[in-house]
Parts: C-alpha cells; sequence; structure tokens
C-alpha cells in the first residue's frame, strides 16, 4: 500500500532577520493533506527573539521546534514529518533593479545575473557592482524563463508571448527568436553542454529544440492540454533504463542520451521522460 507522506511549508517573515531583542516575528505553516484535496490547513505562531543568540516560541505548540538561531540562520525541525527547514538571511539585498515583482532570475558563475519582472522589463546587470548593464527588448509579453547557458555568455528566455529567444550577454542582441508553442511557455531546460535545450508550456507539451537549425526537434512529451507548469533535467548512468527509442536517433540531438526530463504538471504529477526515448 502506498504510504503518503505530508510535508508542510514554513513561510517566516521576511525581515527576520532585522528583528530586535523582545520582538516578535511571525511564522507560517500550510500543510496540504492530499494534492486531490482543498482542505488546507493554515496555522500561525509568533516567535520572540530574547537576546542576540536565542529565539523561543510565543505559543504552546508541539508542532515544531527551535533547532538552530543566529542572525544569518533560523532552522526549525517540524515534529510529525521529521524535516528540518531552514531560512537563511540575505547577505545583499537588490532594490533598484525592477520596480515590480520579479518572476525570472539566473545567476551566472561570473556573477552576471539576467532577471525579468512583471514591469515588463528583463534586465542583465552585475551583482557585484550592484550596477545594470543592458535591458534585453524583444518579448512581447511577460518572461517567466530565462537561463545562461553553459558558457555564460548566451541567455535563453521564454514567455507568455509563446516565443523562446537566444541573446547574448555580452552585448545584448538576439540573433535566435523560435516559436512552436500554442500557449504560454513555463520553463525552459538546457541539455548538456547548450545544443539543444527543452520548454514546456500551458499548452501541455514538452518540446526538444535545436538551437542551431532554431527548430523544434521532436515533441517530448503530450499531457493534452494539462499545463507543464516547471521541468528540470538529470543525467544518468548508462545502467538506468530511461526506455528504448523506436526511431533513428536525430543527428541534431547533442548529449541526449543519458538524460530524463522531469516534468511538474498543474494536476499535482511529476512525469520523468527520457529525453532520447521518444
Amino acid at each position: 500500500m502506498t504510504k503518503i507522506i505530508n510535508f508542510p511549508n514554513y513561510h517566516l517573515q521576511s525581515d527576520w532577520h532585522d528583528a530586535g531583542i523582545n520582538e516578535k516575528i511571525w511564522l507560517h505553516s500550510t500543510n496540504i493533506k492530499d494534492h486531490h484535496d482543498d482542505n488546507v490547513q493554515n496555522k500561525t505562531y509568533n516567535l520572540k527573539i530574547v537576546k542576540d543568540s536565542d529565539i523561543v516560541i510565543d505559543n504552546n505548540t508541539d508542532d515544531f521546534t527551535i533547532e538552530d538561531y543566529s542572525q544569518r540562520c533560523l532552522a526549525i525541525h517540524d515534529v510529525k514529518s521529521n524535516i528540518t527547514h531552514r531560512f537563511i538571511a540575505p547577505v545583499r539585498i537588490f532594490q533598484s533593479i525592477h520596480q515590480k515583482s520579479i518572476i525570472a532570475l539566473d545567476v551566472a558563475r561570473t556573477g552576471i545575473a539576467v532577471s525579468a519582472s512583471t514591469d515588463g522589463t528583463m534586465k542583465v546587470w552585475d551583482t557585484v557592482k550592484n550596477v545594470q548593464k543592458f535591458e534585453l527588448k524583444g518579448h512581447y509579453a511577460d518572461v517567466n524563463r530565462c537561463r545562461f547557458f553553459p558558457s555564460n555568455e548566451v541567455i535563453v528566455s521564454a514567455g507568455a508571448d509563446m516565443l523562446i529567444k537566444i541573446w547574448s550577454a555580452i552585448d545584448g542582441s538576439c540573433p535566435v527568436t523560435m516559436k512552436g508553442h500554442t500557449g504560454s511557455i513555463n520553463d525552459l531546460a538546457i541539455v548538456d553542454r547548450g545544443r539543444n535545450i527543452i520548454s514546456v508550456g500551458h499548452d501541455g507539451m514538452a518540446k526538444l529544440w535545436s538551437c542551431a537549425k532554431q527548430t523544434c526537434i521532436a515533441n517530448i512529451f503530450d499531457t493534452g492540454n494539462i499545463s507543464i507548469n516547471a521541468c528540470a533535467i538529470k543525467s544518468f548512468p548508462d545502467s538506468f533504463d530511461l526506455g528504448q527509442r523506436q526511431d533513428p536517433t536525430n543527428d541534431d540531438c547533442v548529449g541526449t542520451s543519458d538524460k530524463m526530463i522531469l516534468l511538474g504538471t498543474e494536476s499535482g504529477f511529476v512525469h520523468g521522460i527520457g529525453v532520447d526515448s521518444k
């Protein structure tokens, strides 16, 4: 019989690390009993700082314990799930990049960041100097995802306008635009070194693309119009069975043979698909 384990979500007051002695901060928990059930249990607790290195629970509760506390870290241990939730205070806060909600963000190893916002902008900026380098203009609606390629010199983005765009992170030019989805594109995954990418969208499709040919190589998965909201790619050893391919591998597929793509859907399920098994 399948055992279902529920993991509560904890949300901590965002400026908790700035609270002083005898100040209270709030902690909120949400526990969904079943992904098919709308019965959601919400609880709010008050935590009180009594000295620089000590914090106590202001409410009587057996739901969790304080495992660790400092000005940079707060760890709570959920008793029922036996899971520790660790909150880390920010080292820096960037407040001048966007004017509204940030919905996509990635940072290269060089410290250069790309971010997109509901203010209609996508910007490339320096996290060390906290200065904007340039704005990427070309999407006609919100950008839902932006990522650096492994080279750190190229960016891929996609969004509600159903377009995938590839940009130079050096000068902001956009040499590639790809079309194929019939709904908003929600997420992107870069395969290996970036010759191929995978996109997923509100149309329920997961698509494999050739960046060089600027074309869709294959539809990897179709949920039947159930939105695919997120994806992640992972390499597996040869001993792991990712499924057998019936048709010859497309010559434009590079580094796909050992890859599985995980797809998170609107229905609450995660599908694992061998990228090369189509």
